[in-house]
């Protein structure tokens, strides 16, 4: 079940952050749920058997929206709830009225390049030194109700 982030399920959502982020972040991840409650951005969450499993977190930019965060339980991934979670946001900025949703990744995560190719994503930029020198940023953007085909590189 996909519900929308609530302030009660963040002590959970911070653990499944943390699966995946340094401790070092954990400070960003509260900051990024309390700007939930604030307006700032919106979420859902993952629900299975009562307890929260994943979420996924997106806030508008200037006439686009931006995807903060996604994670999914270490003990749940590749069962679908990542794919399902993206669809809950494209819904949501749709009903709000957007189109494009960006996000951005590291050029060497593969498993994340992957999935967001999957779910409809076309790289559109690579940045070095972005965020963290020496390292490379993806960007990725998703058009609503795009009918553009992905690039198949191995035969182009």
């Amino acid at each position: 079940m996909i519900v929308p982030i609530s302030k009660d399920l963040f002590p959970d959502l911070v653990k499944i952050a943390l699966q995946e982020f340094s401790a070092l972040y954990q400070t960003e991840v509260h900051a990024e749920l309390e700007d939930i409650v604030h307006g700032r951005c919106f979420g859902l969450c993952a629900v299975n058997d009562g307890r929260p499993i994943g979420y996924v977190i997106a806030k508008r930019t200037v006439d686009t929206y931006h995807l903060l965060t996604i994670a999914v339980d270490e003990n749940h991934r590749g069962k679908g709830y990542g794919s399902r979670l993206l669809d809950g946001i494209f819904a949501e900025v749709a009903q709000q009225g957007g189109r494009i949703l960006n996000v951005i990744t590291d050029a060497d995560a593969s498993e994340s390049l992957r999935f967001y190719l999957k779910n409809g994503f076309f790289l559109t930029g690579i940045v070095q030194d972005e965020f963290i020198s020496g390292v490379a940023q993806v960007h990725l953007t998703r058009r609503m109700g795009s009918s553009l085909k992905p690039i198949n590189f191995t035969t182009a």
